[in-house]
């Protein structure tokens, strides 16, 4: 379905206690209720960004959420100063992170995927999630599976799909435009990723 003014473009940023920015760019369609960035952003910080929350290291603090409706430039609204991760545990010097698969239902678009960290080292076990932490990762992706709301305004995660096309204004180049977006099937348990080598 190509975009209308049901669809946004929503962000979310953690920083690390080292100043370190961890981004993650989402895409939602209104389902039920009344288009509103703020509803987006509410429903996602009470359910999404909590769900993240339980997972990430002590370091790791929810510092902005915003949303932008994809047709309607004046609906925008933002979410600062806020704290989520507060579990326990010590950070990796890098960082361990989980990676959540979001499959296509539509052939046309690339899967997609979501990555999370970091981890506190206690929470993983090898190239797997610890135990401890099975119950907050279940939690997050029963999330992402499933609709999000606030107020009885409804959202639904969604894949996007970019086209190649010639840029109308100078100069002359080809840029990636947004075309429409489509509902995955599904997102994936994750797999657990490391920017270092672990040593023993």
């Amino acid at each position: 379905m190509a975009v209308t003014n049901l669809d946004y473009y929503l962000t979310s940023k953690w920083i690390d206690s080292l100043g370190i920015e961890f981004l993650n760019t989402y895409y939602y369609r209104m389902n039920a209720g009344t288009p509103s960035a703020e509803s987006l952003c509410r429903a996602f910080e009470n359910l999404v960004s909590a769900a993240v929350g339980e997972i990430m290291s002590e370091e790791m603090n929810a510092v902005e959420i915003t949303a932008y409706n994809l047709v309607n430039t004046t609906d925008f609204f933002t979410l600062t100063d806020f704290n989520e991760g507060q579990r326990t545990g010590e950070a990796m010097p890098s960082f361990v992170a989980l990676n959540f698969t979001i499959q296509r239902s539509d052939r046309s678009f690339r899967n997609s995927a979501k990555r999370y960290g970091r981890l506190p080292e206690s929470g993983v076990n090898g190239n797997a999630v610890a135990a401890g932490l099975e119950t907050y990762v279940q939690g997050l992706l029963t999330v992402l599976n499933g609709d999000i709301g606030w107020m009885g305004t409804v959202f639904q995660l969604m894949m996007p799909k970019r086209v190649l096309t010639p840029n109308p204004n100078p100069p002359p180049a080809l840029h990636y435009v947004l075309s429409d977006l489509s509902q995955p099937s599904g997102v994936g348990y994750p797999t657990v990723s490391t920017q270092n080598s672990r040593k023993t």
